[in-house]
C-alpha cells in the first residue's frame, strides 16, 4: 500500500491514432447520436471528414481502444438501440471492419487491453446496469 502513496498522476495520455492525428467517432449531437467521423491533425490544427461505418450506424456512449494502430469501437447506442457490436478501424489502411459481436449489447462500457486481449466490462443495457464482463483475443 505505500507504493501507491507514491504513484504520481498526470492528466496526459498518448494519442489514440499514431502521427499526431486525433480521431473523433460518434457521439452526441443536438438531435442525438450521430455518425460523424473526423480527424485533428495536430501539426496543422485542421479537422478533416474520416471514412465513417460502412453502414453509416449514428453511434454514441460506445468504447473506443486503440491496440498496434488499430482503433477498436466497442458497443454504444443509438436513441433506443443498444450494441453489442465491435468494429475496427486501421489506421494504416484507412478501412473498417466488422468483429464478432459480444454477448452482450451495452453501452457506458469501459475496455482496456491486456497482452492482445480486449477486456470490456460493466455498462447497460438499457433495461439494468451490467455487471458482467466479456474478452476479445485480437490475435485470433
Amino acid at each position: 500500500m505505500d507504493d501507491q502513496k507514491n504513484m504520481i498522476w498526470s492528466m496526459n495520455t498518448e494519442a489514440r491514432i499514431p502521427r499526431d492525428l486525433l480521431l473523433a467517432i460518434g457521439g452526441w449531437e443536438k438531435r442525438g447520436p450521430t455518425n460523424v467521423a473526423e480527424v485533428l491533425n495536430i501539426n496543422t490544427n485542421k479537422w478533416q471528414r474520416a471514412k465513417t461505418f460502412e453502414d453509416n450506424r449514428q453511434i454514441a456512449y460506445h468504447e473506443c481502444i486503440v491496440i498496434n494502430n488499430k482503433l477498436y469501437v466497442i458497443g454504444g447506442f443509438e436513441e433506443t438501440q443498444y450494441f453489442n457490436t465491435a468494429r475496427c478501424y486501421d489506421s494504416e489502411t484507412k478501412e473498417w471492419c466488422e468483429l464478432a459481436p459480444m454477448n452482450y449489447a451495452r453501452c457506458y462500457i469501459s475496455a482496456c487491453e491486456i497482452n492482445g486481449t480486449i477486456i470490456v466490462a460493466g455498462g447497460s443495457d438499457g433495461r439494468s446496469r451490467l455487471r458482467t464482463a466479456e474478452m476479445y483475443d485480437i490475435n485470433k
